[in-house]
């Protein structure tokens, strides 16, 4: 198991070669009172080693299931596609933003607000499992977060 060099909930973390930066996801969107079943969580890996790990899972307590999705197909065929796993070469890094790469959160158990946090473990290929925390932030301010 991965042991991270700071705190989960900090806005790094690292876990062997990897860097993960930028972890924040969107409130669920409310909708006459009914709040979105769905999160999306975006961040960026970045790799400063010299092997390839892969992302090949991710487990949330505040969601039934979770999955990584890319974007496949070209204009109006375009269309998520579930992903066994995202690679992170050598010396690369990897972005998970909206309209690519992302992590979704199905059957959430309750409805995060801005401001509160969502616990993650992504799973790799070597660095094993790696604790984080997502920021949650209004969608208005999902951009932002991201810079």
């Amino acid at each position: 198991m991965a042991m991270a060099a700071c705190a989960p909930h900090s806005r790094v973390v690292r876990a062997g070669d990897l860097r993960i930066t930028q972890i924040v996801t969107a409130a669920p969107v409310v909708i006459d009172s009914l709040a979105s079943t769905t999160m999306t969580v975006y961040l960026t890996i970045q790799n400063t080693g010299q092997v390839a790990d892969t992302l090949r899972a991710v487990t949330s307590h505040l969601a039934d299931s979770t999955e990584i999705h890319t974007m496949a197909g070209e204009g109006r065929d375009r269309h998520m596609a579930t992903v066994s796993g995202v690679a992170v070469a050598p010396g690369k890094t990897v972005r998970f933003r909206p309209g690519g790469r992302h992590i979704m959160l199905e059957g959430l158990h309750s409805a995060p607000a801005p401001g509160d946090s969502v616990a993650l473990v992504l799973t790799f290929s070597r660095a094993g499992a790696v604790p984080v925390t997502a920021r949650v932030v209004h969608l208005d301010d999902l951009a932002d977060a991201l810079k």
